[in-house]
């Protein structure tokens, strides 16, 4: 068995090393395993991310993408958003740069909130519309939470769902007072929806579970909600809370039972010493930046497992690595910060 783990690590290690699979901000990821089109290469320090939402009759969609290489001649870069079920897709523009960086701004009085994949493509001028070589694949995450239902005045009700490792919504606004109850699902992994300051916490979920909280927000301020399984807030699977004060006079409320979980310590597991091990041979005296960079494409490589020509249990055996490995590379990063 340890002889297993072993060649899974190293393999897990040949493919970052060999830069085949790159990602950044977790939901968006290099797709040309390496290889250079029209001319033109993908930093492995690239950072992408796209955001949209609809509000008031209008959609909106913003991607930008640091460190993007020019390129050749007359092409140029062009974006796209994707509905999966049923499938449609629509060219959301050339992009532009502003102050030296390139951006994909799309405006449209049609709600397209259900084409929630990106794609970036590298397009040569020659008037054909379809989309040509795929550069940038990706979730489309929302700008801005807002309130899936109002149960009644002041109650606020929120649909989130969380994978490995990111919540589906980055942000979350409310006002004083308001009552406010988190739905929670877990799309793939063990997860749970916790803030601090309100005493607020779900319920642990493995993939498809659901869960739901209510809390009070009886006070004002920008809070941090974060998943406590394991490593997984260290691995930055959190979002904001932001309570905007009505100045409204407080009413006083009953403080309930805390349901606060601490930050769980998973079990001394002997695998996680052998990729420490395997990660301080291959790059020693690791910088921050190095974690980083390592843990954005071991996160996008685990998210791209599923479609991977193998066997279930190959599967379940390539994850297990590799939510090992994100624990190691999160317990680096604390350690840093000590």
């Amino acid at each position: 068995m340890k002889k297993s783990i072993i060649s899974l690590v190293a393999f897990v290690s040949v493919v970052f090393t060999a830069g085949v699979v790159s990602a950044n901000n977790y939901n968006i990821v290099d797709v040309t395993n390496g290889e250079v089109f029209r001319g033109v290469s993908t930093p492995s320090d690239a950072v992408w991310k796209a955001h949209a939402g609809y509000t008031d009759g209008r959609y909106t969609l913003e991607a930008d993408f640091k460190k993007l290489n020019d390129p050749k001649g007359s092409d140029f870069y062009e974006g796209w958003v994707v509905r999966k079920n049923p499938f449609a897709f629509i060219s959301t523009g050339k992009l532009e740069k502003e102050n030296g960086e390139y951006v994909n701004n799309f405006t449209s009085s049609t709600d397209y909130t259900d084409y929630d994949f990106y794609v970036l493509t590298l397009e040569p001028d020659d008037g054909n519309p379809a989309p040509a070589d795929h550069i940038v694949e990706g979730d489309v995450q929302d700008f801005v939470a807002v309130a899936d239902k109002t149960d009644s005045k002041n109650h606020k009700v929120f649909d989130i769902t969380g994978k490995n490792f990111a919540f589906s919504t980055q942000e979350i606004r409310v006002n004083t007072w308001d009552k406010v109850t988190i739905n929670f699902e877990s799309t793939d992994g063990f997860h749970d929806w916790v803030v601090d300051e309100f005493d607020a916490a779900t319920d642990q979920v493995s993939t498809w579970g659901k869960t739901s909280v209510t809390f009070v927000a009886d006070k004002a301020g920008v809070f941090e909600y974060y998943c406590s399984v394991g490593n997984h807030r260290a691995a930055w699977m959190v979002g904001k809370l932001i309570v905007q004060d009505t100045g409204k006079a407080s009413v006083s409320t009953p403080k309930k039972d805390s349901k606060q979980k601490s930050l769980a310590k998973s079990p001394l597991d002997p695998r996680k010493k052998i990729i420490r091990d395997r990660i301080d041979k291959a790059i020693p005296n690791i910088s921050e930046k190095q974690v980083r960079n390592l843990f954005q494409r071991v996160t996008a490589f685990r998210g791209r497992v599923k479609d991977l020509n193998i066997s279930d249990s190959k599967k379940a055996q390539y994850n297990e690595i590799l939510d090992l490995f994100i624990q190691v590379l999160s317990d680096i990063k604390i350690e840093m910060k000590k």
